[in-house]
């Protein structure tokens, strides 16, 4: 019963990813255009970049910086950092999701969760 059942597992992991993809839609080509550049004072790798509540968040890693989460208003351009964790953490990523916003850190493995 057991080598029946794994049998049947395998299986259906083996199939499985050829129905997925048989139902995924090729991919569209996208295009866009700049309309405005925001330039912001401290330095950093943007790694999240997400449109939220008529703002864009920006989450930023930086080797030899701070680690933020920058707000960033749509029709002045103006940054405002919302969180700072230092040096400590390098930011990579971020999301909202269910009324809270995640960020990944990049080396050491962590989800902070706003």
């Amino acid at each position: 019963m057991r080598a029946c059942l794994s049998f049947a597992l395998s299986l259906l992991a083996v199939a499985a990813p050829s129905v997925a993809a048989a139902q995924c839609p090729a991919p569209q080509r996208l295009s866009f255009q700049v309309e405005r550049e925001v330039r912001r004072e401290a330095p950093g790798f943007t790694q999240g970049l997400e449109y939220h509540d008529g703002a864009l968040f920006e989450g930023t890693g930086n080797v030899y910086g701070d680690t933020r989460i920058n707000r960033i208003d749509m029709a002045s351009g103006q940054v405002t950092p919302l969180y700072n964790a230092g040096q400590r953490y390098f930011g990579e990523g971020l999301t909202f999701f269910g009324g809270r916003a995640y960020q990944l850190s990049w080396r050491e493995g962590r989800v902070f969760v706003f």
